[in-house]
């Protein structure tokens, strides 16, 4: 793999999520000026459901298509092909299932009606948003065969694409009838979008049924590990949204969303070129070249960090004001909750690219483990914390679950001969730089843009 198709790959990437941050935070702009904070919380409710049905039910198909020497035979892609639509429709039917059960809940008296998860229209939230899992699994495999040669211009563009038309399609429905079914429309026509683009305009083979036995063997050997991390991994990232619409009123769980919004259009970041740039770039090179991948690994890790840690430094320190720049005042808590999510960023960003290289080497049990550690210090800790430290702790207990994720990583590569001390310090340093370059254009501007601000009490 070159060296300029891997630089040409991470440009489309960033460029893309740039773009996409701008829509999204753009059109959340709007949309918080045209709907209650009261939608934005169930809305948050039903996709954490929607992606855990989906997380549930991984069986890793692209990553192994990324990951195998057969990623680029016609048998192997189309019986994963055939596994994708059989999956989306099982998805489907298993939301209907999951709607259905809420629907009862509150129809027998189950459910307290100042519990979220009561909310009149959720069940029928949850099964139409669903309708998306059902299309999206006649995607292209033919996203994940360019996504493994690193040309990801087209589907840049493609994603861009859909996320637009269904951003003007949302704030159209908000505009004129100020709905919360305008925020479940979107992933509908998202998806549609990207499934006919997706076979209209990326090169590779036609898809149709198949079935292949020694295909389907690989796709579930590989795939098994993807499955479970795939469930405890949602619940570690997740866990929290689903137990705080028990112990918040809707519409502090929409403030809260606000602030995973903004603490996610970092990390997502991180995470984008981890999975989409140096998990094929990994691939290659442990299947050709398996005593080049620590050299390759953490001299992609210190790129990677040099561009993240200034961000989210950045974003770190100037958390509340960027709220209230952007925000109305009933918003404006979230600027404090974005700050102590982004100690959860950083501490996610040490973990990168660790997990993206195990997974090339097939060394996805590291992961599993990791994730169920984060799992259990949630599952644990939150109504201890909450008990005791109310909202406040539960967020510093969010944000530092992650830490049991970086240790097991180390440990991973410690063992596959791939760890190195003093690389992995130089990763620390570069996250203090990342914080001092905040706490520096904080004392910088402050006085122009007319703030006093404390960051925990360091700065005043």
């Amino acid at each position: 793999m070159k060296k300029k198709q891997v630089i040409r790959a991470g440009i489309w990437v960033l460029l893309g999520h740039f773009i996409s941050q701008l829509i999204r935070l753009g059109g959340n702009l709007v949309l918080t000026r045209l709907l209650v904070p009261e939608m934005f919380g169930v809305m948050a409710i039903v996709n954490v459901v929607l992606m855990g049905v989906q997380m549930f039910s991984d069986l890793g198909l692209g990553q192994s298509i990324i990951q195998s020497k057969r990623g680029e035979e016609p048998e192997f892609i189309n019986t994963a092909w055939t596994l994708q639509i059989i999956r989306g429709f099982l998805l489907w039917l298993f939301i209907c299932i999951l709607a259905g059960f809420l629907w009862a809940g509150r129809y027998l008296g189950y459910l307290d009606n100042d519990n979220v998860y009561a909310y009149p229209l959720l069940p029928w939230l949850i099964m139409t948003a669903g309708i998306a899992s059902l299309i999206s699994g006649f995607n292209s495999m033919s996203i994940f065969l360019v996504n493994r040669n690193l040309m990801l211009g087209r589907m840049t563009i493609i994603n861009l694409t859909a996320q637009l038309v269904s951003l003007c399609v949302i704030v159209s429905i908000a505009w004129r009838y100020e709905t919360i079914w305008a925020l479940a429309a979107g992933g509908i026509i998202s998806s549609i979008i990207e499934m006919v683009c997706s076979h209209k305009f990326l090169p590779g083979i036609k898809n149709s049924f198949h079935w292949d036995k020694s295909a389907l063997t690989e796709l579930f050997h590989f795939g098994k590990w993807i499955f479970f991390t795939s469930i405890i991994s949602f619940l570690a990232v997740n866990y929290e949204r689903l137990v705080l619409g028990q112990y918040l009123t809707i519409s502090e769980l929409g403030v809260y969303s606000i602030a995973v919004f903004l603490s996610t259009a970092v990390v997502t970041a991180g995470s984008r070129i981890a999975h989409s740039v140096l998990f094929p770039k990994f691939s290659e090179v442990f299947r050709n070249e398996p005593e080049k991948l620590k050299d390759i690994y953490y001299k992609s890790k210190k790129q990677l960090h040099f561009f993240l840690f200034p961000i989210a430094g950045c974003v770190f320190v100037w958390a509340p004001i960027i709220v209230e720049l952007l925000y109305d005042d009933r918003y404006q808590y979230a600027g404090e909750i974005l700050q102590i999510l982004m100690v959860g960023a950083f501490i996610l960003f040490l973990t990168l690219p660790s997990g993206s290289c195990l997974m090339a080497m097939g060394r996805m049990g590291y992961s599993f483990v990791g994730n169920a550690m984060s799992f259990l210090t949630l599952v644990i800790g939150m109504p201890i914390v909450w008990k005791n430290t109310g909202m406040i702790g539960v967020l510093w207990l969010i944000s530092f679950a992650p830490i049991s994720r970086m240790l097991i990583g180390g440990v991973g590569l410690y063992c596959n001969a791939i760890f190195s001390f003093w690389k992995e310090i130089f990763s620390l340093f570069l996250l203090i730089i990342g914080i001092a370059l905040g706490i520096g254009s904080l004392y910088l501007f402050r006085d122009i843009v007319g703030f006093d601000m404390y960051i925990f009490g360091f700065i005043g």
